[in-house]
């Protein structure tokens, strides 16, 4: 999907599930991706960061998540530099390289959010989440977002 770039900038936002399934042992095929900017993880469940392993493998771009989900990475047995995390906060208005982004909880996992880029008409990138959990707060994008 593109969008959430400046006009005339040629990067692409790609949804890209580095998790692994949902075949056991499946894990994603990572040619023909090309260059990578930066990851952008959603939460911190298996079939969402599963492969992080593979980011030496995409150049070693930052990538992006709110600090509950790095944090949840070595529980999993996963392991990222401190030099790649980029926190991101719960909501409100956020950064990602250099790209205004506006972000929210999920209500599906502890610390995660979805992703909103506003430019060239927007795109929304919510991975899972839920409405209906009485545990985890969930933050409605703006109806202007989608």
């Amino acid at each position: 999907m593109s969008g959430g770039l400046p006009a005339g900038d040629r990067r692409t936002a790609h949804p890209f599930r580095s998790g692994r399934g949902p075949t056991p042992g499946q894990r994603p095929d990572l040619e023909g991706i090309g260059r990578v900017d930066a990851i952008f993880l959603s939460h911190a469940h298996i079939d969402h960061v599963g492969a992080i392993d593979l980011w030496p493998e995409l150049g070693r771009p930052p990538v992006y998540a709110t600090r509950a989900t790095f944090d949840a990475l070595p529980l999993l047995g996963l392991h990222l530099p401190p030099e790649a995390c980029r926190d991101l906060p719960l909501q409100g208005p956020a950064r990602l390289l250099d790209l205004p982004v506006t972000v929210g909880r999920n209500g599906h996992a502890m610390g995660g959010i979805w992703l909103h880029l506003p430019a060239e008409g927007g795109a929304l990138y919510m991975g899972d989440w839920s409405r209906e959990s009485g545990l985890l707060p969930f933050d409605p994008p703006l109806r202007r977002i989608w």
